[in-house]
């Protein structure tokens, strides 16, 4: 594959994160056709439920006589069934594109290569890049349908010298510019949870108060009911969820969502996936972050490190995984990390 392709297949997955969670439960899909070396029509999955990526670069085109023969660049492979929209393979045969070059394939049971055999049969050439750049936009997908709960992304700041704050006191080790990065995170997740120290101690609001975007729903886990009821997440009128052991009910801003302790990690994240948090972030404290790491239920960590030594305090979370990604933020170093 020349590099001019993958210049091109680059380009699908850029347009691609361009719909952030508006898709929900599917997948983030770019699509980009070209004909004679140049593009002529472009799209991505926009919206949940409409049109996907390689219907819109379709419609996009304008000079329609220039499909037949084209190839189409498209991040993952084409569904090959009926669901809230046509097959995107039927649409691709008849508008008699000649090439179809796939950046990953789709290991759901509804797809599973059987877009891939489709095209192929009918006489579509295809060519499987099998990038991990396309596989890391659909690990939130592939999490909510084949383990049917969110994606879950853990989150924590740490000292230089690996202390995530100071006992029963509110602490900010990071640069206000990490501090807007990771803000806009919380406008790209569904459901942003701690623990009920943390909203003792810190009294946090957990919006995106510092940039653009939607609020995430707060979810607090709470089996003592510690928190009082002035606190930001149970009085500032936004919506906030209590897990809890012992009542389901609610007012007008706090829900409570009953859920035994020890079923915290497996029907609780259930519950929450039907409720509509395709994706998760953990920010805290270390106790509840820990507990997710110890039962092995996460898929990617987002670890800040600041220059700033606190000598003491309390222990960062252990956690290991594959390193992908690597940010240097004033000062702050920002490392992702995918459980395998």
């Amino acid at each position: 594959m020349s590099i001019d392709s993958l210049q091109v297949m680059g380009r699908a997955i850029t347009l691609a994160k361009q719909a952030g969670k508006a898709v929900k439960s599917n997948p983030q899909v770019g699509c980009v056709i070209m004909n004679n070396g140049r593009v002529i029509g472009e799209g991505y999955h926009q919206v949940y439920g409409q049109s996907h990526a390689e219907v819109n670069a379709l419609n996009s085109v304008t000079d329609k006589s220039l499909i037949p023969g084209s190839t189409a660049y498209v991040t993952l492979e084409p569904c090959n069934h009926a669901g809230k929209t046509p097959p995107c393979s039927q649409r691709i045969i008849d508008e008699k594109i000649a090439h179809v070059v796939i950046g990953c394939l789709d290991p759901t049971p509804l797809v599973d290569g059987k877009g891939l055999q489709y095209l192929k049969a009918n006489g579509i050439k295809t060519t499987l890049l099998d990038l991990d750049e396309c596989k890391a936009l659909i690990r939130p997908f592939v999490t909510n349908q084949l383990l049917q709960r969110p994606y879950i992304i853990i989150k924590y700041a740490q000292s230089k010298d690996g202390y995530i704050g100071q006992l029963d006191k509110q602490i900010n080790i990071t640069s206000m510019d990490t501090n807007v990065l990771t803000h806009m995170w919380r406008g790209e997740i569904d459901g942003i949870l701690i623990g009920n120290n943390t909203a003792l101690i810190d009294n946090p609001s957990l919006t995106t108060r510092h940039y653009p975007g939607d609020n995430p729903l707060r979810i607090v886990i709470d089996y003592s009911h510690k928190i009082p009821k002035t606190s930001k997440l149970l009085s500032d009128g936004l919506p906030t969820l209590i897990i809890n052991g012992d009542k389901s009910e609610s007012s007008d801003q706090v829900k409570y969502l009953k859920i035994p302790k020890d079923k915290l990690y497996t029907d609780g994240m259930r519950l929450l996936h039907q409720r509509g948090i395709y994706k998760l972030m953990i920010e805290g404290g270390s106790k509840t972050i820990q507990g997710f790491v110890d039962a092995n239920v996460w898929d990617e960590a987002r670890v800040i490190t600041s220059n700033r030594n606190l000598n003491e305090g309390v222990p960062a979370p252990q956690i290991r995984g594959k390193q992908v990604h690597t940010l240097t933020l004033s000062n702050d170093k920002i490392i992702t990390l995918h459980n395998a």
